[in-house]
């Protein structure tokens, strides 16, 4: 089958951004961070098999974790309504 775009945006806590940056070396302002994680021009695409360096598995319990959490939350919405 084709791979397709999922439409789930991360909602994240911006310590564990700065968190990560730092490991690798990068000091970045408030205006510098919002840029390059949060307001990019363009949404980056991240393809899961690349997050999970081509093991199989791994790419699948990614894929699955994220679609189950979209199905529970339109069952939620629907529930709701």
């Amino acid at each position: 089958m084709a791979k397709k775009e999922l439409c789930v945006r991360l909602i994240v806590d911006e310590c564990h951004v700065i968190m990560a940056a730092s490991m690798v070396g990068l000091t970045l302002s408030p205006e510098e961070l919002d840029k390059k994680f949060y307001n990019r021009e363009e949404p980056m695409p991240v393809d899961v098999c690349e997050m999970s360096d081509g093991d199989k598995e791994s790419e699948m319990g990614m894929t699955m974790a994220l679609a189950l959490f979209v199905i529970a939350k339109d069952a939620e919405k629907e529930d709701g309504e």
